[in-house]
């Protein structure tokens, strides 16, 4: 939907809003933060105009901001991104316990 869109775009137009409220999640006692990146797909992305290059930075850009809150702020908790099937249904696709590597 538009707010999942515009969740998606704030990653990359204001990742230090979107680093906050995962602080907010891990200060409340999160165990694991989702990127923002729900339901989003390249596939998708270019269907809403993105390039493809745009559309994985703004992909990696979800876990990056993520892992970056995580590392600052409670380095035990897990990241997870979550990837869409293309069907409406999403599934988690990786759990991250450290900032080494990519996606």
């Amino acid at each position: 939907g538009l707010l999942a869109q515009r969740g998606q775009l704030a990653v990359l137009d204001r990742p230090a809003l979107v680093e906050l409220v995962h602080r907010d999640y891990l200060a409340a006692g999160a165990d694991i933060i989702t990127t923002v990146t729900y339901q989003a797909t390249v596939p998708g992305l270019l269907a809403r105009g993105l390039t493809e290059a745009d559309a994985v930075d703004l992909l990696r850009a979800g876990v990056t901001v993520a892992r970056h809150a995580r590392d600052a702020h409670r380095p035990e908790a897990l990241v997870a991104a979550t990837c869409s099937r293309m069907s409406g249904h999403s599934r988690f696709a990786a759990v991250s316990r450290s900032s080494a590597g990519m996606m």
